[in-house]
C-alpha cells in the first residue's frame, strides 16, 4: 500500500480500531447485565491490565517491529494467536472434572 500511495499509519491503525470496535459495541449492547462491582481488587486488576500489561506488550511489539525481519515478526504474531486461541478453548475449573473421582460404597 505504501508503494503507491501515502499513508499515515497513525491514521490508517486508527481508522482500523474504530472499524473494528463497532461489532464490539454491538456485542456489548446486546449482552449486557450490570456493571462490575467496583472493588479495590477490581480496580488494582483494572489498572494493571490497562496500563501495565498493555504498556509492555506495546513496546515489545514495537521493538519486535523494528528489530526483527517481517517473517520472524510474522511468526511470533502466529504464535501469540495460537497462544491466545489455546486459553480461549481452556475450560474454565467449575467445568473441569476432578482429576481423582470420589469412591463410592
Amino acid at each position: 500500500m505504501q508503494r503507491r500511495h501515502h499513508v499515515d499509519v497513525l491514521s490508517l491503525t486508527t481508522w482500523q480500531m474504530t472499524i473494528g470496535s463497532l461489532p464490539l459495541i454491538l456485542l456489548a449492547v446486546l449482552t449486557y447485565s450490570g456493571g462490575p462491582d467496583w472493588t479495590v481488587g477490581f480496580v488494582w486488576g483494572l489498572a494493571y491490565t490497562v496500563i501495565l500489561a498493555n504498556a509492555v506488550a506495546w513496546v515489545l511489539w514495537l521493538y519486535a517491529l523494528r528489530a526483527l525481519s517481517a517473517g520472524a515478526v510474522g511468526a511470533l504474531a502466529v504464535l501469540a494467536a495460537r497462544g491466545l486461541a489455546a486459553g480461549w478453548r481452556q475450560p474454565s475449573p467449575a467445568e473441569q472434572e476432578p482429576a481423582v473421582q470420589p469412591v463410592t460404597d
